[in-house]
């Protein structure tokens, strides 16, 4: 796909599925709920996969037998600080990579929101996050995290702060507008 090898060029662009949460909210795995016939965390899998060399779940240990075995699993090293510790673990295992991240629960977006964010991305910077612009609220899990945001994720949790949204705020991102209320919609609300 030469689209994937523009996009990618300027070094390894792996996708990222955030499932690791304890959906203390929902009081289900939000991650193996099914709004399209198969759970979240794989749907969002297969959403990302089409653009990237590889694709990832990030999730806790003992969720490992919750995914297809075909889905490459990433797993949380850090224990409830959220989804900083999933990009964080994500990172250390491979250094020197950004991801596209996502959260597995976001049922409504499509290709086409991918598509805009990759188009926008500014590989120069720390990354390239999603704005909503019906809310007004930036989407610290619908972002490119590049490589030169890997030690300031890993300063963040030795400090423990662990909101990757005052770590876009405080440094150097892209801001990406995305308009779209319904597709940007989280199932927490």
């Amino acid at each position: 796909m030469e689209e994937k090898k523009i996009l990618t060029e300027t070094n390894n662009l792996y996708g990222l599925v955030l499932a690791g949460g304890q959906s203390r909210r929902m009081k289900q795995d939000k991650s193996l709920m099914a709004y399209h016939d198969i759970p979240q965390a794989e749907y969002t899998y297969r959403l990302l996969s089409p653009f990237f060399e590889q694709t990832f779940i990030s999730c806790r240990e003992d969720q490992k037998n919750n995914f297809n075995p075909n889905c490459h699993l990433i797993f949380d090293r850090y224990d409830s600080i959220g989804p900083i510790g999933g990009l964080l673990s994500a990172f250390e295992k491979h250094p020197d990579s950004s991801f596209f991240v996502l959260p597995c629960d976001m049922p409504y977006l499509t290709q086409e929101e991918i598509k805009t964010v990759l188009q926008k991305r500014s590989p120069y910077k720390k990354g390239s996050y999603v704005f909503n612009a019906s809310t007004k609220n930036i989407e610290p899990l619908f972002c490119i995290y590049e490589p030169s945001s890997h030690p300031l994720v890993k300063k963040a949790v030795q400090e423990k702060e662990y909101s990757l949204r005052k770590l876009i705020l405080k440094y150097d991102f892209e801001k990406v507008i995305l308009n779209k209320k319904d597709r940007l919609m989280n199932i927490n609300e």
